[in-house]
């Protein structure tokens, strides 16, 4: 398995007992079902990552007693840039030979419109030990998106 099926451990809780938030949302993968499945967002798209634990996390359900992980993307812009807005990114790994890569656009496209699109890919080789290769845990995955929001002049 490798570390693509990777899922967090807050206070020593994890499975149903740590939920995992995108945007507010359930995620709706099978990650804390079985070791072998990975959560289905990509942390390098974050813009901003949440923690509730204690009594906080129970607002979310009594499931959540381990804590909450809230992942915010904010891919549907909710204000209009004053010009356009871009980041990349760029990691990599030595004991599997791998690495990832991300880019970020934001950009106004009209009066009240704006566009956010953003792209990622993650590659890996298998795990390399002194001792041995880890068969099957290499990965390779890429994360896209793209989100258009009309912003209103009054509201949120």
């Amino acid at each position: 398995m490798g570390t693509a099926p990777g899922r967090p451990v807050m206070r020593g809780l994890g499975g149903e007992r740590l939920m995992i938030l995108q945007d507010g949302e359930r995620t709706g993968d099978v990650s804390s079902q079985s070791s072998d499945h990975a959560v289905s967002l990509d942390p390098m798209s974050a813009e901003e990552i949440q923690i509730a634990r204690g009594p906080s996390a129970l607002e979310y359900g009594s499931n959540a007693i381990g804590g909450v992980i809230n992942v915010v993307r904010n891919q549907v812009p909710s204000s209009h840039p004053d010009h356009i807005h871009g980041t990349a990114t760029l990691q990599g790994e030595s004991v599997n030979t791998g690495g990832a890569a991300g880019i970020e656009l934001l950009s106004p496209i009209a009066k009240n419109f704006a566009f956010k699109i953003d792209g990622n890919l993650r590659s890996a080789r298998n795990t390399e030990t002194p001792k041995a290769t880890l068969e099957n845990s290499g990965i390779f995955s890429t994360n896209n998106s793209v989100g258009i929001g009309y912003i209103r002049p009054w509201g949120h």
